[in-house]
């Protein structure tokens, strides 16, 4: 009973997943396009909602947790910048 129940639940799941990685309406053609298009589209709702809590401790901090929030967020950044340059400057060589 228990395994009838399972299939019940996952084959629904797996056809819907092998249905995604299609791009015709045929069902021939297989890519990641669309889960990319999902994945970009999770990464801006967490960056979202990362960035607004933050934006409202700067906001109704004091003077000293808004100098280390700011400085937080510099080195986040500064250490992205580098890398991406660093990456940059690793492939042209």
């Amino acid at each position: 009973m228990a395994l009838a129940q399972l299939s019940f639940l996952l084959s629904p799941l797996l056809i819907l997943a092998a249905t995604s990685l299609t791009t015709d309406e045929n069902f021939t053609r297989a890519s990641l396009q669309a889960w990319a298009d999902v994945l970009g589209g999770l990464t801006v709702l967490a960056t979202a909602l990362l960035a607004v809590p933050l934006a409202l401790v700067h906001l109704t901090a004091g003077r000293g947790l808004k100098r280390l929030n700011l400085l937080a967020a510099v080195l986040l950044l500064t250490s992205v910048v580098e890398r991406r340059f660093a990456g940059i400057a690793l492939i042209s060589q």
